[in-house]
């Protein structure tokens, strides 16, 4: 599929979850080897967040000028990079991202009109893995995305699938009580005025 797309001038992005190899984590050092010794008449380049800014930048030059046809990379491309002509995008391991971030690493390509491609590479068989990439798959919208992403992984945990971040509320349930916790938010917020100004 790379091979097709580079041989009809596509451009497009390869994304692994890590830099180096992490026990059975995906990297984009050893994503870029593989790629290089497959095609080894495409132009590849890796992209990553150690490499120094002037290096990226000289990177994403070469990107947008059609110099390369196929970007590895980790999530350093997920915003911000504008690149009209990229039509791909294969995300390895994306059941270790949350929704969100696939639906921001997604919509870097397609911006040109031309049909875009993203694949989801899975490595696991776990329960729910691919009812959650299906509902993803069956989305455009970032709010809904980002909505199924917290009734399924929650609000976060330190550890496990569930994303990381705030620890679960031990009273309230953020999304079924939304309402509750903004009327306490206000009260809370008019309680702490009122105490200021004594």
């Amino acid at each position: 599929f790379l091979e097709y797309q580079v041989s009809q001038g596509k451009q497009g992005y390869v994304v692994t979850p890590a830099i180096d190899a992490k026990e059975d984590i995906e990297s984009a050092v050893a994503e870029y080897e593989r790629i290089k010794k497959r095609l080894p008449d495409v132009s590849i380049s890796l992209i990553h967040g150690r490499l120094p800014h002037t290096e990226k930048e000289k990177i994403m030059d070469g990107f947008r000028s059609g110099e390369t046809g196929i970007l590895v990379s980790t999530t350093v491309i997920e915003s911000g990079i504008d690149v009209p002509e990229a039509t791909y995008i294969v995300i390895e391991q994306a059941e270790r991202f949350g929704l969100a971030q696939l639906h921001q690493l997604r919509g870097r390509i397609g911006r040109s009109g031309d049909t875009g491609y993203c694949m989801l590479v899975v490595y696991t068989p776990e329960d729910g893995v691919m009812e959650r990439l299906e509902k993803f798959a069956n989305s455009q919208s970032g709010f809904e995305i980002a909505e199924i992403d917290l009734k399924i992984r929650g609000q976060g945990d330190l550890m496990g699938t569930r994303q990381h971040g705030i620890p679960p509320l031990k009273i309230g349930n953020i999304i079924r009580d939304l309402e509750l916790l903004k009327s306490a938010r206000n009260e809370a917020e008019k309680l702490f005025a009122s105490t200021s100004e004594d």
